[in-house]
Protein backbone atom coordinates (compact mmCIF):
# COMPACT_ATOMS: atom_id res chain seq x y z
CA UNK A 1 0.00 0.00 0.00
CA UNK A 2 0.81 3.51 -0.99
CA UNK A 3 0.57 6.70 1.64
CA UNK A 4 1.30 10.14 0.69
CA UNK A 5 1.80 12.36 3.36
CA UNK A 6 2.21 16.01 2.74
CA UNK A 7 1.78 19.88 4.36
CA UNK A 8 -0.41 22.42 2.18
CA UNK A 9 1.40 26.16 2.63
CA UNK A 10 -1.33 27.55 1.21
CA UNK A 11 -4.36 25.84 3.78
CA UNK A 12 -1.81 25.50 6.18
CA UNK A 13 -2.96 21.58 7.11
CA UNK A 14 -1.11 18.31 6.35
CA UNK A 15 -2.89 15.43 4.35
CA UNK A 16 -2.72 12.17 3.67
CA UNK A 17 -3.52 10.37 1.08
CA UNK A 18 -3.75 6.13 0.64
CA UNK A 19 -3.71 5.08 -3.22
CA UNK A 20 -4.73 1.84 -3.12
CA UNK A 21 -7.83 2.75 -1.20
CA UNK A 22 -8.57 6.28 -2.69
CA UNK A 23 -8.87 7.93 1.48
CA UNK A 24 -7.95 11.16 2.22
CA UNK A 25 -7.60 12.80 5.56
CA UNK A 26 -6.31 16.02 6.61
CA UNK A 27 -5.55 17.63 9.96
CA UNK A 28 -3.10 19.77 12.45
CA UNK A 29 -0.32 17.26 12.95
CA UNK A 30 2.07 14.29 10.46
CA UNK A 31 1.84 11.99 13.15
CA UNK A 32 -2.27 12.41 13.68
CA UNK A 33 -2.55 12.37 9.73
CA UNK A 34 -0.23 8.66 9.82
CA UNK A 35 -2.48 7.84 12.85
CA UNK A 36 -5.97 8.81 10.93
CA UNK A 37 -4.82 6.98 7.19
CA UNK A 38 -3.96 3.54 9.65
CA UNK A 39 -7.47 4.26 11.54
CA UNK A 40 -9.19 4.77 7.97
CA UNK A 41 -7.38 1.66 6.15
CA UNK A 42 -8.26 -0.59 9.01
CA UNK A 43 -11.49 0.49 9.02
CA UNK A 44 -11.45 0.12 4.96
CA UNK A 45 -10.59 -2.99 5.35
CA UNK A 46 -12.66 -4.62 7.92
CA UNK A 47 -15.72 -3.06 6.22
CA UNK A 48 -14.89 -4.30 3.13
CA UNK A 49 -14.32 -7.51 4.87
CA UNK A 50 -17.98 -7.75 6.04
CA UNK A 51 -19.37 -6.56 2.74
CA UNK A 52 -21.32 -8.89 0.72
CA UNK A 53 -19.62 -8.06 -2.92
CA UNK A 54 -18.55 -10.47 -5.28
CA UNK A 55 -14.47 -11.16 -4.81
CA UNK A 56 -13.70 -9.54 -8.35
CA UNK A 57 -15.31 -6.22 -6.63
CA UNK A 58 -13.36 -6.82 -3.75
CA UNK A 59 -10.43 -6.92 -5.64
CA UNK A 60 -10.64 -3.49 -7.81
CA UNK A 61 -11.81 -1.93 -4.45
CA UNK A 62 -8.50 -2.79 -3.26
CA UNK A 63 -6.61 -1.64 -6.01
CA UNK A 64 -7.86 1.55 -6.67
CA UNK A 65 -5.67 3.50 -9.17
CA UNK A 66 -4.57 7.08 -7.24
CA UNK A 67 -5.94 10.56 -8.85
CA UNK A 68 -3.54 11.75 -11.93
CA UNK A 69 -2.34 14.46 -9.80
CA UNK A 70 -1.13 12.30 -6.44
CA UNK A 71 0.24 9.65 -9.08
CA UNK A 72 1.90 12.58 -10.22
CA UNK A 73 3.88 13.38 -7.30
CA UNK A 74 4.38 9.66 -6.36
CA UNK A 75 6.16 9.41 -9.19
CA UNK A 76 8.01 12.34 -9.08
CA UNK A 77 9.09 11.58 -5.33
CA UNK A 78 10.13 7.96 -6.18
CA UNK A 79 12.26 9.19 -8.88
CA UNK A 80 13.70 12.04 -6.69
CA UNK A 81 12.62 14.66 -8.46
CA UNK A 82 11.02 18.16 -7.57
CA UNK A 83 7.10 18.46 -7.24
CA UNK A 84 5.32 20.33 -9.13
CA UNK A 85 1.55 20.38 -8.79
CA UNK A 86 -1.65 21.35 -10.58
CA UNK A 87 -4.84 20.79 -10.40
CA UNK A 88 -7.58 20.97 -13.86
CA UNK A 89 -4.76 22.94 -15.37
CA UNK A 90 -4.54 25.59 -12.66
CA UNK A 91 -1.47 25.73 -9.87
CA UNK A 92 -2.59 24.19 -7.22
CA UNK A 93 -1.98 24.66 -3.19
CA UNK A 94 2.34 24.70 -3.10
CA UNK A 95 2.91 21.21 -1.23
CA UNK A 96 5.87 19.64 0.16
CA UNK A 97 5.63 16.17 0.86
CA UNK A 98 7.14 14.56 4.12
CA UNK A 99 6.64 11.35 3.88
CA UNK A 100 6.22 8.11 1.19
CA UNK A 101 5.49 5.02 2.48
CA UNK A 102 5.25 1.64 0.96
Amino acid sequence: MRFLVFWSEEDQTWYGYAFEFGLMVNGDTKAKIIEELDEASAGYLESLAKAKIRPQEKIRLLNQKGSKEHEDVWKRLMAHKSVNTKSHGEPMASITPVAALI
